[in-house]
């Protein structure tokens, strides 16, 4: 590796945000989150001196997210909720981003574990499909096949929603006297 490996209190401090909203983003209730967010640290304290740097070191961190969240999925058959705004978000777009949020994790909600990870590395994180297969253990071939079809069932969840959404809206509309 060249360099310094960065001390574990340096990893948390520049990367426990992103940690948290992935870990949301992957499917962790709310009310679990601490405890995922906490199993990753604990992996990433006690491994950190065997990182070797052949990778960026958040794909390194990405990776043990991804075998914790699929753990903790495995584990509970949790019920998926509704995200929380990120933290940041101003009373103003309040409203809006929660309502985005919520149909993020509707989208998202149709996808398996391992479809939703490389959705969430690829659409919102910007990993490259290298990049994630690295971290999942997959081909390229098989992370670019993967992200297809998470896309469509993703697009297809998007288009279900808008046409219920728009049915809602006439229903409304025409309860109104």
């Amino acid at each position: 590796m060249s360099g310094i490996v960065p001390s574990v209190e340096t990893v948390i401090r520049e990367h426990r945000d992103v940690i948290w909203r992935y870990l949301r983003h992957m499917g962790v209730r709310t009310e679990d989150v601490p405890d995922v967010f906490q199993d990753v640290l604990v992996v990433v304290a006690r491994r950190l001196h065997e990182f070797e740097g052949r990778a960026a070191l958040s794909t390194w961190i990405y990776r043990i997210c991804w075998y914790q969240v699929r753990n903790h999925l495995r584990r509970r058959d949790a019920a998926r909720e509704v995200g929380e705004p990120w933290e940041g978000a101003e009373d103003a777009n309040l409203e809006e981003r929660v309502l985005q949020a919520e149909r993020l994790e509707r989208f998202l909600a149709v996808l398996g574990i391992e479809e939703r990870a490389i959705f969430v590395l690829y659409e919102l994180y910007g990993f490259t499909f290298r990049e994630i297969g690295e971290q999942m253990g997959l081909t390229m071939g098989e992370v670019t096949s993967r992200h297809r079809s998470a896309r469509r069932r993703a697009l297809e969840a998007a288009r279900r929603l808008e046409r219920q959404e728009r049915r809602d809206e006439r229903e409304r509309t025409d309860a109104t006297p």
